[in-house]
C-alpha cells in the first residue's frame, strides 16, 4: 500500500475543490473539476503542505494503447504522453494532456497524485486507505521548499537567459548561481526583479528564477567575468545574474 502507512501518520490535508482550498482533516488534495485552470490550481496547491493529490475524471485512469489503466508512473516523459491520444475516450486529448502535466508538477512538488474516475464509489475513501485505484504517479524523493516550488511552477517567466554547456553543469551540477560569463544572450524586455526561463544554447529549460539584472543589462554583460561588471553597468549590486537562491531547476 503506497498511501495507507502514511495516511495513518498525518492529520493534515489539503482539499482542492471548485477551485478553492480549504483546510480539512485528511491528507487529501481534490480537484473535482475539469478544466486546465482548475488541475494547474491544484498541483500547486502542493506547497500548501498536501502529500496526496487526487484528480476524478470520466476516465478510470491513464489508459495504454489497449485501453487498460497504466497502475503506476514514476516520471510524466515522452513514452508517457505518447498514451495520450491513443485510446478514445469522453476526457479527450487535451483534457488528459493537461492532466499529465498537473501530475507531473505535483509529483516534481513531492507528493503522490492519483487520477481515477469519479464514478467510482468512494473513491476518495478508498485511495486514502490505499488501494491503487486508477494511476499513481509516484512522489519525487525529495519535496522542494516552498519558495522553491513557487519559482518552478508559478512565478511567471517573462523572458528567457541562454546559457553555455559550461553554465548548464555548473547549475545543474554543482547548485552554483548562474553568473554572466556563461551566458550566451537573454531575449525578451524584461526588468532586473523579473521571473526568467534559464535555457540551453538549443532552447531546452533547465532552471528558473529571478533575474537581478534586466534583459538589456544582460546583453552588456554576457560573457563577461564578473570583475568587470561596474565598468560596464556602472555600480554592480550583485556579481550573479540569478543567485542559487532565487534559481530552482526543472
Amino acid at each position: 500500500m503506497i498511501w495507507s502507512n502514511l495516511f495513518r501518520r498525518k492529520s493534515r490535508t489539503l482539499l482542492t475543490a471548485f477551485g478553492i482550498a480549504v483546510g480539512v482533516a485528511a491528507v487529501v488534495a481534490l480537484n473535482a473539476l475539469a478544466g486546465g485552470f482548475v488541475e494547474g490550481y491544484a498541483a500547486l496547491s502542493g506547497g500548501s503542505g498536501a502529500d496526496l493529490l487526487v484528480m476524478l475524471s470520466d476516465v478510470p485512469g491513464l489508459l495504454d494503447a489497449e485501453g487498460q489503466v497504466v497502475a503506476r508512473v514514476e516520471k510524466v516523459d515522452a513514452s508517457v504522453r505518447a498514451l495520450v491520444g491513443s485510446h478514445k475516450s469522453a476526457e479527450g486529448t487535451g483534457g488528459m494532456a493537461t492532466k499529465l502535466e498537473a501530475a507531473e508538477i505535483g509529483r516534481k512538488g513531492g507528493f503522490h497524485v492519483v487520477l481515477a474516475s469519479g464514478r467510482e464509489s468512494d473513491v476518495l475513501a478508498r485511495v486514502a486507505d490505499g488501494e491503487e485505484i486508477g494511476t499513481w504517479f509516484l512522489a519525487g524523493e525529495e519535496r522542494p521548499a516552498a519558495r522553491k516550488q513557487w519559482l518552478a511552477f508559478s512565478q511567471k517567466s517573462e523572458g528567457k537567459i541562454f546559457i553555455d554547456d559550461g553554465a548548464v553543469r555548473a547549475l545543474v551540477e554543482r547548485k552554483k548561481s548562474l553568473l554572466p560569463s556563461g551566458i550566451l544572450r537573454a531575449e525578451g524586455r524584461f526588468r532586473a526583479g523579473a521571473g526568467v526561463a534559464v535555457v540551453t544554447r538549443r532552447g531546452r529549460e533547465v532552471a528558473r528564477g529571478v533575474s537581478n539584472y534586466s534583459a538589456a543589462d544582460i546583453e552588456k554583460i554576457k560573457g563577461r567575468k564578473t570583475s568587470e561588471l561596474a565598468k560596464i553597468v556602472g555600480k554592480a549590486h550583485f556579481d550573479e545574474v540569478v543567485h542559487r537562491d532565487n534559481l530552482t531547476i526543472v
